[in-house]
């Protein structure tokens, strides 16, 4: 399984429910191993670029404070 969203945002797949979100992350990560890959996904780069996605789920901490100081 692979995902774009750190953990800690898992609960907004599962309508803000830690209790669902910490269930279901601990049994799929039981007997799991966490390859951590960093770097923008260019499919995911390319759909933002285009405006197909423009959610701030998907942004890296560098983007939101890039974009929070150009506002």
């Amino acid at each position: 399984m692979t995902s774009n969203l750190v953990f800690s945002k898992w609960t907004t797949i599962f309508a803000n429910d830690k209790v669902v979100t910490t269930a279901i992350l601990d049994r799929v990560l039981h007997h799991s191993h966490i390859i951590n890959i960093q770097g923008d996904s260019y499919r995911l780069k390319e759909k933002q670029e285009s405006g197909l996605i423009d959610s701030d789920i998907f942004k890296t901490k560098e983007d939101l404070t890039q974009n929070s100081n150009e506002n």
